[in-house]
């Protein structure tokens, strides 16, 4: 009787997964390396470009880049509001990567100036470009809890300077320095996730 229960929520499980949605903000950056992350794991997946498109999506993964072209662009198409009623208010599943970490931290320090972020999804602060420039770019292979050894990839990558909200998670460091963190529905990586393999999104549509 047991395994008879177990293998019906296994094949519910199964298709929950399959018929989630994910949207990939796709402004500018690394939106395609996501988008084929997520084929190779036969997710659905949209391109997210408008609120049309932000209204058809489970899931939502904000990609590295340049934060300032990508902040423009949201602006320009009036989706600030509707994306932060659905990471903030709805508490849809967000991934942000790079760029997309810096976007949804509550504090920026750029160049030794504080500025608020756009989409405050956490409390802590963020510094943009903080290993410094195209040419300090890195790959390092670090364990991650609950998703194993991973080789991160590290391209003008910002650095969690502080984290101030006691239900944040750290999931993996980089000498004393946290590299992926969780809270809640938010899931943010300093790292490039998207261009070595697929655990880190497996983890994101399997435990969110």
């Amino acid at each position: 009787m047991y395994y008879l229960q177990f293998y019906f929520l296994s094949i519910f499980l199964s298709n929950f997964i399959m018929n989630k949605i994910i949207g990939i903000l796709g402004f500018q950056g690394a939106f395609f390396e996501h988008k084929n992350i997520l084929d190779q794991l036969k997710v659905s997946n949209l391109i997210v470009k408008t609120n049309k498109d932000l209204q058809k999506i489970d899931y939502l993964i904000i990609p590295g880049g340049e934060s300032t072209v990508i902040s423009k662009f949201i602006n320009e198409q009036n989706l600030l509001m509707p994306l932060k009623e659905f990471i903030l208010e709805e508490k849809r599943p967000v991934m942000g990567t790079c760029a997309g970490a810096i976007l949804l931290s509550k504090i920026i320090l750029d160049k030794n100036d504080l500025k608020p972020g756009l989409i405050p999804a956490i409390d802590i602060v963020t510094e943009r470009n903080s290993y410094g420039s195209q040419i300090n770019s890195f790959i390092k292979n670090i364990k991650l809890d609950k998703i194993g050894n991973f080789n991160c990839i590290f391209i003008r990558a910002p650095r969690f300077k502080e984290i101030n909200d006691p239900e944040c998670i750290i999931l993996g460091y980089d000498n004393n320095n946290p590299i992926i963190i969780k809270k809640n529905n938010i899931l943010l990586c300093t790292f490039h996730p998207e261009l070595e393999g697929t655990k880190v999104h497996e983890y994101f549509i399997n435990n969110f």
